[in-house]
């Protein structure tokens, strides 16, 4: 289908593609053939997910059957997604992602541990090509961390969660924020006046610290 497709829509066809397509179809039937019979644009991205997808899954069906799970396959487990680092009688250990989070599980079936299985709907849209360039990220971040003081404190300890997988967690000293945002900002302009021309409030705002100096500011700032 053409024009503009929710998420959950987009799931749903790549899961689609996933399962009815193929190039070979063993009967003959041409891969546009099929996809005028399931109503599906065949050079759409999230056709050719679905059959990367099923791809993937054939691979996790043939490796299921010929051995059981080893240190550095793919696992899931209650807390997510990650890579076996080791095991033995008493204890695994996993090194979750996103974060890269090492848990140890003591036994080891606490873990409820399972080799990961992909899943045929996956489909994550492109990144738009107007996104902030990382170089601005990483000059905003240095910026920040220079700027503003570390606290001595150390038990001033700033830890966060993951939102989706909050068995993993970051932990970094607190960065205090001495001066208000604008005073920060005025400060930016001066030492990287070409970037933040880029980022800027337009007129009459210019004075007025951007969103984008306290998005990508560190997040253990406060």
């Amino acid at each position: 289908k053409k024009g503009n497709i929710s998420k959950s829509n987009l799931s749903l066809f790549t899961g689609l593609a996933a399962l009815f397509l193929s190039k070979d179809s063993g009967q003959g039937i041409a891969l546009s053939r099929q996809c005028n019979l399931l109503s599906l644009n065949r050079n759409s991205n999230y056709v050719k997910k679905g059959m990367e997808n099923r791809i993937l899954y054939n691979q996790f069906i043939s490796l299921s059957l010929e051995r059981d799970i080893a240190v550095g396959d793919t696992v899931s487990c209650r807390d997510g997604y990650g890579t076996l680092q080791s095991y033995d009688e008493n204890s695994l250990t996993i090194n979750l992602q996103p974060w890269e989070c090492v848990s140890t599980y003591k036994p080891g079936k606490k873990a409820r541990m399972t080799r990961w299985e992909p899943s045929l709907m996956w489909y994550q849209r492109l990144k738009r090509y107007d996104t902030v360039p990382q170089l601005w990220k990483d000059t905003i971040d240095s910026f920040m961390r220079s700027h503003n003081a570390v606290s001595p404190n150390k038990k001033d300890i700033i830890t966060r969660r993951h939102p989706k997988y909050p068995r993993q967690t970051q932990s970094a000293p607190c960065i205090w924020r001495w001066e208000s945002w604008n005073e920060i900002w005025k400060d930016f302009q001066i030492k990287y006046s070409a970037i933040a021309a880029r980022i800027q409030y337009p007129a009459p705002n210019e004075s007025q610290c951007p969103m984008h100096l306290r998005y990508y500011a560190p997040w253990e700032m406060r």
